[in-house]
This record gives structure tokens, C-alpha cells and sequence, in this order.
């Protein structure tokens, strides 16, 4: 009743595993299906139930470690394109947000060998007045500045940029590289030893 009262969706209660129900709802129109109860066999066999009846793609969320860890035979077993699991997602964010805590956002991508810090350049910051181009030399650090924020205008820097305080930076680079540009800039705090959640 909340989400049909609440949400701009039309809501059916009932079975997410019964074909009636997902029949009944079209299911074979479809592009997507995401099946996202608190039950981890109860999405499974709702995405089973959905692709066999000719939805596009599935999405089963798990949050069960093992099934997470045999997702190769949910997918062929269930036909369950993609899996996902919030609260995993939830601990890797805050895992990224520790270990760069000067950062204002941590990304991660290409199965987590890079990941992308966005950072602000603190005023009498040791990057003040510095070319783009110099920071290789300077702090030892294989970085890149992906993109720089300065009063509200975006744009991809080229190695003439020259740095001030308030700027907003994206800078990619692994793990290791980010963790020793932000200590010799001095932008690396010690690792948090307390936190409340």
C-alpha cells in the first residue's frame, strides 16, 4: 500500500514466484526485471520464473556470500543476468571513503586496479602554483588529473594547468600511486582507528 500510495508505479501484490502473478503482470514485455525481496531464493526463482516466461534482462539482488561466490552457476543455472548486493556495495564505499579520507568521493572501476579520488586543493596547499605537467617530477607519484573544477567552469586540464587552492580535482591512479601522491602532498591523514556508523 505505501508504494502504490507513494511512488509513480503500478504496484500488484501477491507471489514474486508464481507465474499467474508475473503473467498477469506482463512480465514479457519486460527489458528488465529486477527481483529485489529480503529473500535471497525467493528472487532467484522469481528471475527464473521471469526469464522463462520472456523477460529481457534479470537482476536478482543476493546477499548471501556463497550464492555471491557461485554467481557463474546462478546465471546459467537461473538465467539471472546480474546479481547485486547493497550491502556489499555499502562496505566497499566505506571501505574507499577510509582509506582516503581527505577525499571528498572515491571511485572505483576496471575491477578495481584504478580508482578515481575527488579532491579539493586546500589553500597554502604544496600544489599551489605548480603546473600539471610538474607533479610527476616533484612528488614521485604516477597520478592523473582527469578533470579540474574551478568557480563552477569543468574542464580536462592539459599539463600548463597551473593549480590553486580551491580547486576541485579528479585524479585516477591505483591504490598505491594515490596513497604516496596524498602523502607527499600532505593530504594523507593517518588510518582512521575510530568510526561511527
Amino acid at each position: 500500500n505505501n508504494a502504490s500510495n507513494t511512488l509513480d508505479v503500478i504496484s500488484m501484490e501477491g507471489n514474486a514466484c508464481s507465474f499467474a502473478l508475473l503473467e498477469e503482470a506482463r512480465v514479457k514485455e519486460a527489458e528488465l526485471f529486477i527481483a529485489a525481496t529480503g529473500r535471497d531464493e525467493t528472487n532467484m526463482i522469481a528471475c527464473a520464473a521471469a526469464k522463462h516466461l520472456g523477460a529481457g534482462c534479470t537482476l536478482a539482488r543476493i546477499q548471501d556470500p556463497v550464492y555471491m561466490s557461485e554467481r557463474d552457476h546462478l546465471r546459467q543455472g537461473f538465467g539471472i543476468q546480474a546479481l547485486f548486493n547493497p550491502d556489499l556495495e555499502t562496505a566497499r564505499e566505506i571501505s574507499r571513503i577510509l582509506r582516503f579520507p581527505t577525499a571528498m568521493r572515491v571511485e572505483t572501476f576496471a575491477k578495481g586496479g584504478a580508482e578515481l579520488v575527488e579532491y579539493r586543493v586546500p589553500e597554502h596547499s604544496p600544489l599551489e602554483g605548480l603546473t600539471l605537467a610538474q607533479l610527476p617530477r616533484r612528488f614521485h607519484a604516477r597520478v592523473l588529473v582527469c578533470a579540474a573544477e574551478r568557480d563552477g567552469e569543468i574542464c580536462i586540464p592539459n599539463g600548463g594547468y597551473v593549480l590553486r587552492g580551491g580547486d576541485r580535482l579528479s585524479i585516477s591512479g591505483d591504490r598505491a600511486q594515490l596513497r604516496n601522491f596524498f602523502i607527499a602532498v600532505h593530504a594523507y591523514k593517518q588510518p582512521v582507528r575510530n568510526a561511527m556508523l
